[in-house]
C-alpha cells in the first residue's frame, strides 16, 4: 500500500516537471534511486514477515514436541 501510494505520487510529480527544468537530471536520478529504495524496502519487509512466520511455526512445533515429551513422562510416572 505504501509503495503504491509513493510510486503513484512520485510518478505524477516526475511527469509534472518539464525536462527543460535546470535540475531535471538530478531530480530524475533521485526519483530512480527512491524507486529502487522503496522496492528494496518492500522486499525487506516481506522477508522479515516471512522469517517471523517461520520462527513462530518453529516455536509452535517445539512447544508441541515438548508437550508430547512431557505427556509421556507423566504416563511413565503413573505406570
Amino acid at each position: 500500500m505504501f509503495d503504491g501510494f509513493v510510486t503513484t505520487h512520485w510518478k505524477s510529480l516526475s511527469t509534472a516537471i518539464p525536462k527543460s527544468f535546470p535540475f531535471y537530471p538530478t531530480f530524475q536520478l533521485c526519483f530512480n534511486a527512491f524507486s529502487i529504495m522503496s522496492l528494496n524496502l518492500r522486499t525487506l519487509v516481506e522477508v522479515i514477515l516471512q522469517s517471523k512466520e517461520a520462527a513462530q511455526s518453529k516455536i509452535l512445533a517445539l512447544q508441541r514436541k515438548g508437550e508430547r515429551v512431557q505427556a509421556r513422562g507423566h504416563c511413565l510416572r503413573r505406570c
